[in-house]
């Protein structure tokens, strides 16, 4: 007779702002450093988390030097510094092929000309990463990941790295467990599991999505949460 595992919480949080972030510019599978504020918010999540008394079993990451520091920030300010983290390279961004490091501006106006900038495209135009990914691989006529991801390569990469890390965090007996990922990633990961694009927003850097896996199957309890970074900063700054 089988016997049902014990469910995994999965606290899945997007990494800390970059400095490619803060100069708009794609930043797919290239990757640049962390800035003090990227460095900052990881640590009052990390704080938040302690503040909450909520310790990880196993902690997972993308190979990509900001998803990785960034947990690494996350658990010593939540006073875990002897957790390992689990690189998986399934968990990285999307490839945005010859766009890579390009201005976010100037993707727009080569991918969607009757737009000005980024913004528009993405707001007044409602784009989404599904738009903006399939409109890259078309573009390149990618048949590789290198070339330029479409939406379904991404969604079916983070699909199979996600179920990865339940069946590895149950096969190791972890209930709490911390994944750092990436914005267009956790976004298209979520998009599959049924959520919309309204439902999810803007994901914030740091935020964290609460995701339950119990015998193969997800279920979204919780998206963009900011609530313990935001406890977190409010405990350093002394106001609690």
């Amino acid at each position: 007779m089988s016997t049902q595992q014990a469910p995994v919480t999965i606290y899945l949080v997007r990494h800390g702002k970059t400095m490619l972030n803060t100069t708009e510019r794609t930043q797919g599978w290239i990757d640049s450093p962390l800035t003090q504020e990227g460095i900052q918010i990881a640590e009052n999540l990390g704080h938040g988390f302690r503040k909450n008394d909520l310790h990880f079993d196993a902690a997972f990451s993308s190979d990509q030097v900001r998803a990785v520091k960034t947990a690494r920030i996350v658990l010593d300010a939540n006073e875990q510094t002897d957790v390992p983290i689990k690189q998986l390279a399934g968990l990285r961004e999307e490839c945005f092929g010859v766009f890579e490091g390009e201005k976010a501006d100037r993707v727009a106006q080569v991918l969607f000309p009757q737009y000005k900038t980024f913004a528009e495209a993405m707001t007044t135009g409602k784009l989404g990463v599904r738009e903006l990914a399939d409109a890259i691989a078309a573009y390149t006529n990618a048949k590789t990941p290198e070339e330029g991801e479409s939406y379904q390569m991404l969604s079916d990469r983070l699909d199979a790295a996600m179920k990865q890390v339940g069946m590895m965090a149950q096969a190791q007996g972890a209930q709490n467990v911390l994944v750092v990922s990436h914005g267009n990633s956790i976004f298209a990961w979520l998009a599959n599991q049924g959520l919309s694009y309204e439902e999810i927003g803007f994901l914030y850097n740091a935020s964290v999505s609460l995701i339950a896996y119990k015998d193969g199957a997800f279920k979204v309890e919780a998206v963009n949460q900011m609530n313990y970074v935001n406890e977190g900063a409010d405990d350093a700054a002394g106001l609690n």
